[in-house]
């Protein structure tokens, strides 16, 4: 699908080994339109969606200026072609996101993913939506298969909880979400929500339960709670879930 696919174009057109201060926060700009796009390709929404689409195709105009680590005259020219397939591929997946064919365009961005990885595996790491992208993948691939049967939606849930464990213990970068290192709380609280919900649903596995349905779409919202810090109307937000406004009445340090 193409919420899926176009994280990984994002991140491959992070491949600087000095990044400017100008280039990392267009990373993150980056970030943000690629968030409002996914939130809104979630909704149906497409106007939102076309919007998103093209602020996100914009930034990685910008970002494929970067400079890459320096390679082989012959390893540099592979990945030039493996770059340059990506991005005419990614543009014509773009066509189809602003014609509203969301299908052909999962199939194009598949497409530029596969060269992306060809040409080289990003080496950045800063953007928190990147580093926790393999949990919030396998999230949306299991509440996006209602119907499957229940011994692969066990396997997809367990698949996530494994990717969430490897991630929760990461915190935005100070550097580049100033606002959020300087009011943490609606982050952290956000956070700890998730966090309640995901171990309530590995409390149901070890019982040899699957999780009923309120429980996944409160997991859901929680994901999103999270998530939405680093889209355009969540950037910089400090207001706190009503649920933890108590529990977090006092200034925590990322």
């Amino acid at each position: 699908m193409l919420r899926n696919l176009l994280l990984p174009l994002l991140a491959a057109a992070l491949l600087c080994t000095a990044c400017t201060e100008d280039q990392l926060l267009t990373g993150v700009e980056a970030e943000a339109a690629y968030v409002d796009l996914l939130s809104n390709l979630e909704r149906s929404d497409t106007v939102a969606a076309r919007s998103a689409a093209a602020r996100l195709n914009e930034r990685l105009r910008n970002l494929r200026a970067l400079a890459y680590r320096p390679l082989g005259d012959v390893a540099a020219e592979e990945r030039s072609f493996r770059l340059n397939r990506a991005e005419c591929t990614f543009l014509e997946a773009f066509a189809f996101v602003g014609a509203g064919d969301l299908d052909q365009a999962s199939v194009q961005l598949d497409r530029a993913v596969y060269e992306l990885r060809a040409a080289d595996p990003p080496v950045t790491d800063e953007l928190y939506v990147i580093q926790v992208y393999d949990f919030l993948m396998a999230w949306l691939e299991l509440v996006h298969q209602p119907d499957a049967l229940e011994t692969e939606r066990v396997a997809l849930l367990i698949g996530a909880l494994r990717e969430w464990k490897q991630v929760s213990h990461l915190r935005p970068d100070a550097f580049l979400y100033p606002e959020l290192s300087r009011h943490p709380q609606a982050f952290l609280a956000s956070h700890a929500v998730l966090d309640g919900h995901l171990g309530e649903l590995s409390d149901h596995l070890d019982r040899g339960e699957m999780p009923d349905r309120q429980l996944m779409e409160r997991t859901t919202e929680a994901v999103w709670g999270v998530i939405g810090h680093f889209g355009t109307e969540g950037a910089g937000k400090d207001e706190l879930p009503p649920e933890e406004d108590k529990a977090l009445s006092t200034p925590i340090s990322l």
